[in-house]
């Protein structure tokens, strides 16, 4: 058997693999809040000063739940590298009005912050009959900005390290990475694989960025060509990915924050017919504070087909161009969970 998570900023989508189960419309699957929502809500609660202990973890809704307690004249102090979670440099968290730490000095209110609790699977497993020692392997997918030094931001670092990778093998698939093997400008890879070893797993853990896992996903969508050059996007709560594919191999690439294209239909619109016609500059990306695109071939290629997957897929009846809702398996939500499993039974196939 195989644990699948997909960590996004909403959810995170449980999936459990199990190669005797004929059908996979049997498997075990649960979606539940994302971590960074729990805490989020924990902190909306909160009256008094916050100590923070734990690992850096995905921002998102608890970063902003954090600034917002601050503003109301309340400290917040991070233990260590639970500050990464807001930003990777200390100097900018300080800025922002964080304290970085390393005791809890009596605050009132001690957060401890993971995004893996053994404890959960635990109820999990006694409720449906499921044993640790069936769990061959943990496979996880979060996103991971990577830790820049000071010369771009964080956004830029990220397509760049995306860009230099795809550009030696432009597998989506490569980019699942066994927890020994994942390069150490990954925090949060990381620190998510030592937290699902402290909790007591002791078998292999592979961990995957959430945009290829949801990528590798939608090519088990049945009527997914891989003959064919495809357009994926994925609308996620946070972030959009447009990729275009040939099966498994990436030709190019765009992220933007959802956020923006949500507000401005037209400005979607553009986005993607510039994208497709090889003239969508990273620069415009990034001036209306996405990512950036980049091509890996030098002439613009001829789409079938358009999939769309991901909790906001409903904005993608802003642009006039005719799409599939992919459904891998049969369910949507899971897609990132199929991906990590396509990416996984390709390294031993």
């Amino acid at each position: 058997m195989l644990l699948t998570i997909d960590i996004g900023t909403g959810t995170q989508d449980i999936l459990i693999f199990d190669n005797q189960e004929k059908y996979r419309e049997n498997f075990i699957k649960m979606i539940f809040p994302s971590y960074s929502l729990k805490y989020f809500n924990q902190v909306k609660k909160m009256t008094g000063d916050i100590f923070i202990k734990g690992d850096p973890i995905g921002g998102g809704p608890l970063k902003k739940a954090l600034e917002k307690h601050i503003k109301k004249g309340y400290r917040v102090a991070f233990c260590n590298n639970s500050y990464k979670t807001v930003r990777d440099s200390e100097e900018e968290v300080l800025q922002k009005g964080f304290e970085v730490c390393r005791g809890d000095n009596n605050y009132p209110n001690i957060l401890e912050i993971k995004e893996f609790d053994i404890n959960i699977f635990n109820c999990i497993f006694d409720s449906f009959d499921v044993s640790w020692n069936e769990i061959d392997s943990i496979l996880i997918a979060c996103q991971d900005h990577g830790f820049r030094d000071m010369k771009g931001t964080e956004r830029e670092f990220r397509l760049n390290l995306f860009k230099e990778a795809l550009s030696e093998n432009n597998d989506v698939r490569k980019f699942l990475f066994k927890s020994n093997r994942i390069p150490k400008t990954f925090l949060r890879m990381n620190a998510l694989a030592e937290r699902v070893k402290k909790e007591g797993f002791e078998k292999d853990i592979y961990i995957m960025d959430t945009v290829f896992a949801a990528c590798a996903g939608v090519t088990s969508d049945e009527r997914f060509d891989f003959d064919s050059y495809n357009l994926i996007l994925n609308f996620g709560n946070s972030h959009t990915l447009g990729i275009v594919v040939k099966g498994y191999n990436v030709h190019a690439l765009f992220e933007h924050h959802t956020r923006i294209l949500e507000k401005n239909p037209h400005f979607l619109k553009k986005i993607i017919d510039d994208f497709l016609e090889w003239n969508l500059s990273s620069k415009e990306v990034m001036d209306n504070d996405g990512h950036g695109s980049f091509y890996l071939t030098d002439s613009k290629l001829t789409i079938k087909n358009i999939f769309v997957t991901g909790p906001r897929r409903n904005i993608a009846c802003n642009f006039e161009r005719e799409y599939i809702n992919a459904s891998p398996w049969g369910d949507m939500m899971i897609t990132g969970n199929v991906g990590l499993i396509n990416s996984f039974n390709s390294i031993f196939s």
